[in-house]
């Protein structure tokens, strides 16, 4: 039996595919098969759409009975609540027991905290002011005696620096020329644009016994870097050689270097 009325055949001679129409009617078991099967299609058809039927956002089922036309105005969508969830009734009443219990008068710190406050009285104002003047007596005397070991030291250098600068004169007055030039450090640069070699041969050709020098000091100015490794003298010179006499305002940088002091620069100064 075929459900189908037309078949597929093949020619003998061309082998060319053609179909053939069958008579419908030829077998009369033919329609009860295609009632059958119309019956399991309408079966299944309404099984599939009672399971998988449409559904609004609550997950409730759409009715089939709904009009197929939207109205002219759509209504406005419900707001959805959030679900409030269920509480049972002892944990209600453990709850309101919970904060029945609890002190809203005191603030909220911890016991520690809380333990250590304490109200300031007369005497303990009395204690901090105290101790505060004693700090500041303190920092003062150390401060007076940083500045005292300060001026100690400068007294020091005084003293050691006007030995050096009175050496430095007795030296040319007496024209020893080897010993004056000991005096300037290394790194010494001449005034007035001259070069090391050409200040060596000036400096050689005034400080000569021949020449017969005196050489007065006076009027001394001396000034300290913060770190006492630079000091500079300033003071009065009066120069007399032969019938040659010249007073100037004079300026040496002295250096330290080791445990001894060098000339670093000379200039004359108004």
């Amino acid at each position: 039996m075929r459900l189908w009325p037309i078949r597929p055949h093949r020619c003998m001679q061309c082998h060319h595919r053609f179909w053939r129409r069958e008579a419908i009617l030829s077998d009369s078991r033919r329609w009860w098969a295609w009632l059958a099967l119309a019956g399991v299609a309408s079966l299944l058809l309404i099984f599939v759409f009672s399971i998988t039927g449409q559904r609004d956002l609550t997950g409730d089922m759409v009715s089939n009975d709904a009009p197929s036309t939207l109205p002219q105005q759509l209504p406005a969508p419900a707001t959805r609540s959030l679900p409030i969830p269920k509480v049972s009734a002892q944990r209600a009443v453990r709850q309101r027991e919970l904060v029945a219990g609890l002190d809203f008068s005191q603030p909220d710190r911890p016991a520690e905290i809380e333990s250590t406050l304490q109200v300031a009285t007369p005497e303990m104002l009395a204690r901090a002011q105290a101790n505060a003047k004693a700090a500041t007596r303190a920092a003062e005397q150390a401060q007076a005696s940083l500045g005292a070991d300060r001026v100690e030291q400068e007294a020091l250098l005084r003293v050691k620096i006007a030995y050096q600068t009175e050496q430095w004169r007795s030296t040319w007055q007496s024209g020893n020329v080897l010993e004056y030039l000991s005096f300037y450090d290394d790194v010494f640069v001449p005034a007035k644009g001259l070069n090391k070699e050409q200040w060596l041969r000036q400096r050689v050709a005034r400080v000569s016994p021949q020449r017969g020098s005196r050489i007065a000091l006076s009027d001394f100015d001396v000034a300290f870097s913060d770190d006492w490794q630079r000091i500079t003298v300033t003071f009065t010179q009066r120069y007399q050689a032969n019938n040659y006499d010249d007073t100037s305002r004079k300026e040496l940088v002295w250096v330290q270097r080791g445990d001894t002091w060098k000339i670093a620069s000379e200039r004359e100064v108004n």
